[in-house]
């Protein structure tokens, strides 16, 4: 990340599909922020716990953890009430990070807040999905992107053997079969999901 675009009042963004190291990017900014004088706090929704890499890496479950072994605490909110943020918040704080932005809840309440942080000169710093499991745009990550003044777009590659294409697509699976359009939006876990290309991604019962 760039450090000269961390003026005050400006927002932040990694994003893109799962596998993309949107997590170690989002991570490394703060690392390097530690050797700042500014004054950061880390949030996570806590419906962001991964289980399996939280055992794997042996962190508890208020950290932040990618899947390539970088972790670091965060302040757990509540997911479904975004004003848990604001009750959580240390008024000395300056640059907010707010981890997995699209697993929140009230969306639209969620982007009051963080334009509100922006207006009182803070700068915020979050990453998430821009995509759900269907393909389609993931709020408020496409709201979010219009008020960002940079947004790095992180993508992997398609988990199909053979494949090596942009892996930009959450492919959601039950049971081994790829899930129904019509099933709910979020769902967190590890091994719920494959990333795959466009060719590759499949959601049946997706309008045409």
């Amino acid at each position: 990340m760039n450090f000269n675009v961390l003026q005050p009042g400006t927002l932040h963004l990694f994003v893109g599909g799962m596998k993309g190291s949107k997590t170690v990017n989002f991570l490394r900014a703060f690392g390097q922020l530690a050797h700042t004088d500014l004054t950061t706090q880390l949030f996570k929704p806590k419906c962001d716990y991964r289980e399996s890499l939280h055992e794997q890496f042996g962190v508890p479950r208020n950290y932040i953890v990618s899947r390539t072994g970088i972790y670091a605490p965060a302040t757990e909110v509540d997911d479904k009430d975004p004003e848990d943020i604001l009750r959580k918040l240390d008024p000395d704080t300056k640059i907010v990070g707010l981890g997995e932005i699209s697993l929140f809840e009230k969306r639209d309440r969620l982007v009051e807040i963080i334009l509100g942080f922006m207006g009182e000169g803070k700068v915020v710093i979050g990453d998430g999905l821009d995509k759900d499991f269907r393909g389609e745009p993931f709020d408020p990550i496409p709201t979010l992107m219009a008020y960002a003044v940079s947004v790095e777009k992180c993508y992997g590659v398609c988990d199909l053997n053979g494949c090596n294409k942009l892996g930009e697509y959450s492919q959601r699976l039950i049971d081994g079969e790829p899930a129904h359009y019509d099933s709910p939006q979020k769902v967190v876990g590890v091994n719920n999901y494959e990333l795959r290309c466009l060719e590759h991604h499949i959601v049946p019962g997706k309008p045409e």
